[in-house]
């Protein structure tokens, strides 16, 4: 029967909580917000990221797959979870890792995926080879990061950067500004990196290249990830 004041030191020791040294086993959120927060802040700034990975990865797959630490430093390259309620999607290589949650609406996928002219716009811009071989261009670069058209067709191969440039505009990845120059006028452009474009490719990439190598899979649907509304219930 430790002194009261041993108890800490003794959890601190074993490297457990108070609460798995006395044996108590009920989680709530509100000791989850508290703990994970406490978890991350403690962690040096660039292993952060890392941190919210493996807290994701151990809360969507460790309650029903038992999985080590060896595979959590990226044995998996690929994850995918299919559940009733929506699906995660994961990689774990080491050059591009992520997780991704969606949650299913009640209406189901189609209710929220509708068929809009916005997409189509999207697709087309990058249909386009000069597009796709700027914005990849774009991709090694800070954000924020300011040139001009001669820039532009230097670095990125353009022969008609203004013309190339301004459908990228339309993926809201640039934008320019008209300055004046020893009175004369110039167009600077600057690069926005566009958070949703890069998952866009980032989940492309894994379906693409990693989605059967190596993957871990769990299918624990009873109905359809898509459903279609028969005529009578419309």
């Amino acid at each position: 029967m430790p002194d009261a004041s041993l108890i800490p030191a003794l959890a601190d020791a074993l490297d457990v909580s108070l609460d798995r040294l006395y044996g108590r086993e009920k989680y709530t959120l509100e000791d989850l917000m508290t703990a994970i927060p406490a978890y991350l802040q403690a962690l040096p700034n660039e292993e952060r990221i890392s941190g919210i990975l493996n807290v994701s990865l151990i809360a969507d797959i460790q309650s029903s797959f038992r999985i080590s630490k060896k595979q959590l430093k990226g044995e998996f390259a690929s994850i995918l979870n299919t559940k009733e309620t929506g699906f995660t999607i994961a990689s774990l290589r080491e050059e591009l890792p992520f997780w991704a949650i969606f949650r299913e609406p009640e209406e189901g996928w189609g209710a929220v995926l509708k068929p809009e002219e916005r997409y189509r716009e999207v697709f087309s811009v990058l249909a386009d080879q000069k597009v796709m071989n700027t914005l990849f261009s774009l991709f090694h670069l800070p954000n924020g990061f300011s040139f001009d058209e001669s820039y532009a067709g230097e670095q990125f191969g353009l022969d008609d950067a203004e013309e190339t440039l301004n459908k990228l505009q339309k993926l809201r990845t640039v934008s320019f500004r008209d300055v004046f120059i020893d009175g004369k006028a110039t167009r600077i452009w600057f690069y926005h990196q566009q958070i949703g474009l890069i998952a866009l490719f980032a989940l492309l990439n894994e379906q693409i290249y990693h989605q059967n190598s190596f993957a871990w899979n769990q299918n624990d649907r009873t109905s359809p990830l898509l459903r279609q509304i028969c005529e009578d219930e419309k």
